[in-house]
């Protein structure tokens, strides 16, 4: 599943939609026109199984009250956001949604008889932008299901670029429109309690999308705790980059280019950052942390002990002996190496550097750095 994997497990009737509301933005090329198939003979299936479960299941899973608020990992995108939801993972009193549930989120109870041994053919070693290990089962973000559950998502104008212009700029914030609001925290909600009815623990998602909507999530989710993750950006910018151009190319229904500069990157990593610093003061001690990647690359037992700690959390035996068993057996993982000319750093430090003496970070660093 190395192409349009963004969409794939659309019902017919969401994807239906989603053309609807973009035709001016398709191409009928090749390409397009095979992802478009691929999609609509796929969504023929997902909109059966989806009728199945919703009359098997919809009633228990709109009655699940889960046992506790969920916990969001929010930051911008490479940052480390989906190592830390793979820590959390290795908790068994918790939960995250998996990469077959977000590609399925409609049907992935009644569909895994008949989906998971296609998808576990289909799906690469690694995932499409980095050499991490992927699998049915690790922890992947939700708005992959939000998208594809709603027709509402940022990606939506990745997939149906209609400029060449970095696609989130078009973006004061990620809530959705006003008119489309109900519809989403609806979609959100049962999504949320889907998972919870399965996994029977508290939820922790993953997605740097939710990382301005924190308004909308704590109204929507009371006593919700959000740790927020962050990294150098002479990281962060160039890992982007190479991410939504990998993600584009693989997903997009027409031929514009619209890979983002260093600066849009830069712009937007600094409107995260101030976001996040501006709402902290307003949570209380126990609900939100800041995590630095580079601690938790380096110590990253202690610093999940002070997650912990911070948020009020049991840190068990039985996990810490898991995320120790964890982290030794990735330690030889590769990341990622990226050259920064010193143009670029300073586009960066023009955009960033008013944030690195409260993140802990200087002006100087290596010009090649691992992503």
């Amino acid at each position: 599943m190395k192409s349009a994997y963004i969409l794939v497990g659309v019902t017919f009737g969401k994807f239906r939609q989603i053309l609807s509301e973009n035709k001016l933005r398709y191409t009928y090329g090749t390409r397009f026109l095979f992802r478009g198939f691929f999609i609509s003979f796929n969504s023929i299936f997902a909109s059966f199984l989806s009728f199945i479960e919703k009359k098997r299941y919809s009633h228990s899973i709109s009655n699940t009250v889960p046992i506790k608020s969920p916990i969001f990992i929010i930051g911008h995108w490479r940052t480390g956001s989906t190592l830390l939801h793979q820590y959390f993972q290795q908790d068994t009193e918790l939960t995250t949604p998996t990469h077959y549930q977000v590609v399925l989120p409609e049907f992935f109870i009644s569909g895994a008889p008949y989906y998971r041994p296609v998808l576990k053919r289909a799906m690469g070693k690694t995932r499409p932008m980095d050499s991490m290990k992927i699998g049915l089962d690790v922890p992947q973000e939700d708005e992959y299901a939000l998208y594809k559950m709603t027709g509402i998502s940022p990606f939506n104008h990745l997939v149906f670029p209609n400029d060449s212009t970095y696609f989130l700029n078009r973006y004061a914030d990620f809530n959705p429109e006003a008119h489309q609001l109900s519809r989403w925290k609806d979609a959100f909600i049962y999504f949320y309690r889907k998972i919870s009815f399965i996994s029977k623990k508290q939820v922790v998602f993953k997605n740097p999308f939710h990382t301005l909507r924190i308004d909308t999530l704590r109204e929507m989710f009371p006593g919700a705790k959000f740790v927020h993750i962050y990294r150098h950006p002479y990281n962060v910018v160039p890992s982007t980059i190479s991410m939504w151009k990998t993600v584009g190319k693989q997903n997009a229904m027409n031929s514009i280019n619209h890979d983002p500069e260093v600066s849009d990157v830069a712009t937007f990593y600094d409107r995260m950052l101030t976001y996040v610093k501006k709402k902290e003061i307003s949570f209380p001690s126990d609900s939100f942390i800041n995590v630095s990647y580079e601690e938790l690359e380096n110590n990253p037992v202690e610093v999940m002990h002070k997650i912990y700690k911070q948020l009020e959390m049991n840190f068990s035996a039985n996990f810490k002996f898991n995320l120790t068993k964890f982290v030794n057996a990735n330690s030889s993982y590769k990341k990622n190496s990226y050259s920064l000319s010193e143009q670029d750093k300073l586009i960066i430090d023009a955009y960033c550097s008013h944030h690195y003496e409260s993140l802990g970070y200087s002006l100087i660093s290596k010009q090649s750095v691992p992503c």
